[in-house]
Order: structure tokens, then sequence, then C-alpha cells
């Protein structure tokens, strides 16, 4: 869910787009900052292990999550956001 929470900053990367940080972006800034340094940290592909394909989507993202299941827990190896374009 990461897109959504990061809508506003998505904005700031369009060609046109102008500075200063509104508050709502800034405080998605702060949000997801945090969110990232808690998440759990990505692990290196082992082709010996199971591997898991999970996707989302919503009228406004696309996403997906690549994870392994060790002995110890499921791991995610690595993550995909797209935003999508309004048609």
């Amino acid at each position: 869910n990461y897109s959504k929470k990061i809508s506003s900053l998505t904005s700031f990367l369009k060609k046109d787009s102008h500075f200063p940080l509104n508050e709502e972006a800034l405080r998605q800034f702060h949000q997801l900052k945090e969110e990232i340094t808690i998440s759990p940290i990505l692990s290196h592909f082992d082709p010996s292990l199971a591997t898991i394909v999970a996707t989302d989507a919503s009228d406004y993202a696309l996403g997906a999550v690549l994870s392994q299941i060790s002995d110890s827990g499921k791991y995610p190896i690595a993550f995909d956001i797209h935003k999508l374009l309004p048609a």
C-alpha cells in the first residue's frame, strides 16, 4: 500500500512540478521513511527455497512482492510499485 501512502509525493516527479513540499507531502515523506526503516530487510534470492509472487492492483496503482520461505520464516526479496496515470 505504499503507492497510496505516497500519492502526494509522486506529483513532485512530474517535469513541471514546483517546490516547496506541502504539509501532506511532508507528512507522507516522514511516514514512509519511518515505515521503510522498520519494514523487513530484503534478503538475497536463494534458488533452493520456495518462492512466492504476490500482486495487487487498484484503480490508481500496481504492486508486487517477491518473497521466499525458509525454515525461519517468509522474507521479502524484491518490491515493485507503479502508479497508474489517469485515462
